[in-house]
Formats: structure tokens, sequence, C-alpha cells
């Protein structure tokens, strides 16, 4: 799993494609909501998530947007962590929100 900020144009795209299309599960974020990239990511059949002005949104490999984690203001970043990389970690302007998940973060050794 990548998670790449800035992904909504420019270097930032570009890296979020070409993790995708190295079979990285890509989570593309950036303060102005990344939708081209993250359809093309999802044509190529990655799963993925975005940050956009109200939340985050969760993506499936094929493209489809099977979640939605409202928050209260502008998310920026995410990262997962915990002892079982099962926490969504949820960098805002002004605030840090967490949850739980039913999945783990990638595991970098």
């Amino acid at each position: 799993m990548a998670l790449v900020t800035g992904a909504a144009q420019g270097i930032g795209r570009a890296i979020a494609l070409a993790l995708a299309e190295r079979g990285a599960q890509v989570i593309a974020t950036d303060l102005t909501p990344p939708h081209e990239t993250v359809n093309k990511i999802g044509a190529n059949g990655t799963g993925s998530a975005k940050a956009e002005g109200d939340g985050v949104y969760v993506i499936s490999p094929q493209g489809v947007k099977i979640g939605k984690i409202l928050l209260p203001e502008i998310c920026a970043n995410l990262c997962f962590g915990g002892t079982r990389r099962n926490r969504l970690f949820m960098a805002a302007s002004q605030s840090m929100y967490s949850l739980y998940v039913d999945v783990k973060g990638a595991n970098i050794a």
C-alpha cells in the first residue's frame, strides 16, 4: 500500500499512477480532490482511497466508491499505524483523527 500526497496533479499524480501500475494499492490525497488520478487508478484495477473536503472516500479495485469517512474539516494526509497497523490516522487542517479499521496497512520492514 502506498500513500501519495499531492496526487491531484504533477509529480504526485505521476508517482501515484506509477505505483498503481506496479500493483500497489494507492491512497491518493491532495487539498484539491484527486478525482482524475483516482479514476485512472480504479480503471487499472487497484483499490484506493482519497481525501476530499469533508472526508475520506474508500475506492474498490473496480473504481467503485465503497465507503466514506466523514470529517468536519479538510483531510490532507492519511496513514496506517498502531501495533497491528489497523488504525487509520487522518491529518486535517487543525486536528488529527483516527479510526480502527478491518484492514491492515503495509508492513515495511
